[in-house]
């Protein structure tokens, strides 16, 4: 009796380690699942944050695209402005041509600013682009690491059995 009593023991002194090492195991994937979920959550979060910019890029484009038709129509009317004010320097009205050719010089000038504004706003997209294109790299990056930690995660939990 005393022999089987020990061995009970010994049994049981021997599940009892066994449940511990697992339950220090089943705490690392609980664990690790906690910190794939974080991870997770973080990538959602980036996900949105470039959506958002090409949203706002592509809005940037649209009104760039707006600006340079503007700019265009200007300088269709300018050139339109210069043949009726050619017209009337033929004719010999020079008081209204030189009207004409002052607001013709006007909106020559407003053209080119707005040219120059719309460079500036293609660079700038272009910066933005750039950095979009970082932080694509990035979130790429940040879901292998991901990757990695879930295929770790169930390696670790199979070896749990």
């Amino acid at each position: 009796m005393k022999t089987t009593v020990m061995l009970v023991a010994g049994l049981l002194s021997v599940l009892g380690s066994s449940a511990f090492a697992q339950t220090n195991a089943v705490d690392q994937v609980k664990s690790d699942n906690s910190a794939i979920r974080h991870d997770t959550r973080e990538i959602k979060l980036d996900q949105r944050d470039i959506h958002h910019d090409n949203r706002a890029i592509a809005s940037e484009q649209r009104d760039i695209v707006h600006d340079r038709n503007v700019a265009a129509l200007e300088k269709r009317d300018a050139r339109h402005d210069q043949r009726v004010e050619d017209k009337l320097i033929a004719k010999g009205d020079l008081a209204d041509a030189q009207k004409l050719d002052k607001a013709r010089r006007h909106e020559l000038n407003e053209a080119k600013i707005a040219a120059r504004d719309a460079h500036h706003d293609r660079n700038v997209i272009a910066i933005e682009r750039k950095d979009r294109a970082h932080d694509k790299a990035a979130l790429a990056d940040e879901r292998a690491e991901r990757r990695a930690e879930v295929a770790q995660r169930d390696r670790d939990a199979a070896h749990i059995r």
